[in-house]
């Protein structure tokens, strides 16, 4: 919600252009957030293997985010 927030006032004062790049992080933010929720709403506790898993995903992300 408050990443909704400071977008949206930020996009008043300046647009913000929407390139395939930031679709892309977007997406990427929607998966991260519902695979976060899925854990959290299952009240499983957080497991080595999934924590293993989501620093995978991490370290994915941000060799994409050096790479491009």
């Amino acid at each position: 919600m408050n990443i909704l927030f400071i977008l949206g006032t930020s996009s008043t004062i300046h647009p913000i252009a929407a390139t395939s790049q930031n679709i892309i992080d977007t997406f990427v933010l929607i998966g991260v957030s519902l695979l976060i929720y899925g854990i959290a709403k299952k009240g499983d506790t957080m497991t080595r293997k999934k924590g293993i898993f989501m620093i995978l995903v991490y370290v994915i992300y941000m060799i994409y985010i050096i790479v491009r």
